[in-house]
């Protein structure tokens, strides 16, 4: 079973969500609905 990547969030648009990631120490965006879908699936775990 793998687990989920922890993410911060950075920056919100209408179109894009700007994550780090916590463990790579990365930035990176990607489009929202491809966020939302990732969070909803369980692939990505946002924290504070």
């Amino acid at each position: 079973m793998q687990g989920s990547m922890k993410v911060k969030v950075i920056k919100e648009n209408a179109n894009r969500v700007t994550i780090k990631l916590i463990l790579a120490n990365t930035k990176m965006p990607v489009s929202r609905d491809e966020f939302e879908q990732r969070v909803k699936d369980g692939v990505y775990e946002v924290v504070e």
